[in-house]
């Protein structure tokens, strides 16, 4: 919600030249570099900018114009190209920090973090477009590589490696472009070989950890277990936090594409016919149940996701249809104003039948009279649902 306010805001700036345009671009890119769990949000919202920003004539005749598309990978380039070849602490910073080992500590976990920062940004690049296929394998080859006099690559470039492929995981594996022919021939070879140079003592033992587990998470299709998924909107927290009430294991796709660049980049398949949904009914509807329905009328109440309360729905035990209307037209009475546009919203995605609604209306119709003299709102109530069947 508040992104798609900041992209609005920024779409309106009025940029005059390309000086104006680099530092709307290094803004973004320091902001993600310094916010490295926003990196995902920042890459959504560059995107969404290349397609309102201007662009700008070459300064010389003959360049290529220049865009935000282009201005943005200058900065990145130069982003990575200071990476630097070793953690160790330069001489500048070790004369700028001499009588400060707590500084230098600091600075150097600075350092590593705005590092780590700068993968996870260019592959949410990748996975958005905005970077090529080329790019990303030139910068996972040379982050494994050795130096021209054979020294190891330092253990932080192996780290930002790692951090680079599992951003791109899936999608990178499957791009037509050759993704799976190069990390089955060049990149995933050589992490097991500086796996193996780890195990003798080539580098520490945490290296090695990072590197099986994205080597075991390929293995894995990709699949990986969480604690929680990243949220980004007021709605995916509030299903985040519905998943961990129902105690469900979570499992994402490392590198799978945003829904929205999925949706542009595919054809959509043409829909399959939704089976009939079936009830079962059991000789009474268990309170578990009705907990169940009231906590995802509330949710729904909250942020109004039809999709999610239809998948919640879904998964409710085994139940009589027609007695959970009841109790839902029970409890539209007793305050649940949501209630009609909850079951409006099942309805239209097929997750209740409409003859059961139909039988709880017509029995809650017949005592309409005595429901009044404690809900005064009863018959406006019930007209709502009876505009639904």
């Amino acid at each position: 919600e508040n992104l798609n306010k900041v992209v609005r805001q920024m779409a309106d700036i009025d940029i005059q030249s390309k000086d104006e345009m680099v530092q709307v671009t290094n803004l973004i890119c320091k902001n993600a570099l310094e916010a490295r769990h926003y990196s995902a949000t920042y890459a959504g919202m560059i995107v969404t900018l290349h397609e309102k920003y201007p662009e700008f004539p070459g300064e010389n005749e003959g360049d290529k114009p220049q865009d935000f598309k282009r201005i943005l990978l200058n900065t990145v380039q130069e982003e990575y190209e200071r990476l630097p070849r070793t953690m160790a602490p330069t001489e500048e910073q070790k004369v700028k920090f001499k009588d400060d080992k707590d500084g230098l500590s600091t600075e150097m976990i600075r350092q590593k973090d705005r590092l780590l920062a700068n993968m996870t940004f260019i592959g949410n690049l990748y996975l958005r477009n905005m970077l090529s296929m080329k790019v990303v394998q030139q910068v996972l080859k040379e982050l494994v590589e050795s130096e021209p006099d054979g020294t190891l690559p330092d253990e932080l470039r192996i780290h930002c490696s790692c951090e680079l492929l599992t951003t791109i995981g899936i999608t990178f594996e499957e791009d037509p472009k050759g993704g799976k022919k190069f990390l089955d021939s060049r990149f995933c070879p050589r992490l097991a070989e500086l796996a193996k140079l780890a195990k003798q003592d080539k580098f520490s033992m945490h290296c090695w950890s990072t590197i099986m587990d994205v080597l075991d998470l390929r293995k894995a299709n990709w699949r990986k277990k969480v604690l929680r998924e990243e949220a980004t909107t007021k709605s995916e927290v509030s299903q985040q936090r519905r998943k961990e009430e129902r105690g469900e294991t979570i499992i994402i796709i490392a590198g799978a594409k945003p829904k929205t660049v999925a949706d542009r980049t595919k054809p959509r398949p043409s829909p399959a016919p939704s089976p009939a949904p079936t009830e079962v009914v059991p000789s009474a509807l268990v309170q578990a149940v009705k907990d169940q329905v009231v906590k995802y009328v509330d949710y729904f109440a909250e942020d109004n996701d039809a999709t999610d309360l239809s998948e919640s729905w879904a998964k409710l035990p085994p139940h009589d249809g027609v007695k959970l209307m009841d109790f839902m037209l029970q409890k539209m009475f007793d305050g649940k104003k949501m209630i009609p546009e909850s079951l409006a919203a099942l309805l239209g995605a097929g997750a209740i039948k409409k003859e059961s609604l139909q039988q709880a209306y017509e029995a809650t119709k017949k005592e309409i009279s005595d429901i009044e003299k404690d809900c005064p709102e009863a018959p406006k109530l019930l007209q709502k649902i009876a505009e639904l069947l």
